[in-house]
């Protein structure tokens, strides 16, 4: 077992003669400043072989932490690439469905015109919208759970990911309603 900074966690050691690579990594534990230890690491790796190259000696903490660096730089990639995402897709949603209610305006004159409050006509033209806007919230949301689980750190919670689902599924609606009642309360 390996002791670190988030606890202890369960590694499994193989040996090289196994699992041929180009790198290897060796950990060694030292006492006090690692500083000192670094060129006795270093020359003890070249005295056990001559084919072999030291590239650095670098402390745990220092590997844990560009380990981390990846880690949050992936993490901020993702984050700004579901932000792009959500911007089109508001954008994309807003446009057709405004569109299509657009499309709709000498109908709701028509039914107008034939003696419909305007209670009515909005709840025909908001209805037949908000099943389509609710289809594809429901089919997003199934797809998003499972996936921000699969993209979620360890020990994250499920209420984290469902909460951020649910936040993006709010928006996403609130979209719908606006994009629906624009053109409407102008065709109207």
């Amino acid at each position: 077992q390996v002791v670190s900074r988030r606890g202890t966690e369960t590694a499994v050691l193989v040996p090289i003669e196994r699992n041929p690579r180009n790198t290897a990594v060796v950990a060694v534990r030292t006492k006090g400043p690692t500083g000192r230890a670094e060129a006795r690491i270093a020359d003890a790796i070249r005295a056990e072989s001559a084919y072999v190259t030291v590239n650095e000696v670098v402390s745990h903490a220092t590997a844990i932490d560009r380990a981390r660096l990846e880690a949050i730089v992936l993490t901020r990639t993702f984050l700004v690439l579901g932000i792009v995402a959500l911007l089109l897709a508001m954008g994309g949603l807003f446009a057709v469905v405004s569109l299509s209610i657009a499309h709709r305006g000498r109908q709701v004159g028509i039914i107008r015109a034939l003696g419909a409050r305007e209670r009515d006509v909005l709840s025909l033209i908001i209805g037949r919208t908000g099943v389509h806007v609710l289809v594809g919230l429901l089919v997003g949301a199934a797809l998003a759970v499972p996936f921000s689980r699969l993209l979620a750190d360890p020990g994250t919670s499920m209420a984290t990911s469902l909460i951020t689902v649910l936040v993006i599924v709010a928006i996403i609606a609130l979209v719908g309603i606006l994009a629906t009642l624009r053109p409407l309360r102008r065709a109207l």
